[in-house]
């Protein structure tokens, strides 16, 4: 929300969303990094493309309504 513009207190986290296939090993080494980076949490979240299209979800539904940053990374991030 804080990068687009909107006011409010400094996050105390980072949420992240991951859609489609990722090895939860690498997602925790990018989660570590980014903590490194960021200081503070990172939580990652991963569902299947699957889920994020489907409109039966209850979180996902949530996390849809509210401002997001579409991150398009690639295998070399984690490196």
């Amino acid at each position: 929300a804080r990068y687009d513009g909107e006011t409010g207190p400094q996050p105390r986290d980072s949420d992240v969303l991951v859609i489609g296939p990722a090895a939860r090993a690498d997602l925790n080494e990018a989660a570590a990094a980014a903590e490194g980076r960021l200081r503070m949490p990172v939580n990652i979240t991963k569902v299947s493309h699957e889920a994020w299209d489907s409109s039966d979800d209850a979180f996902l539904t949530t996390v849809r309504s509210r401002p997001l940053v579409r991150l398009d990374v690639g295998p070399e991030v984690a490196a």
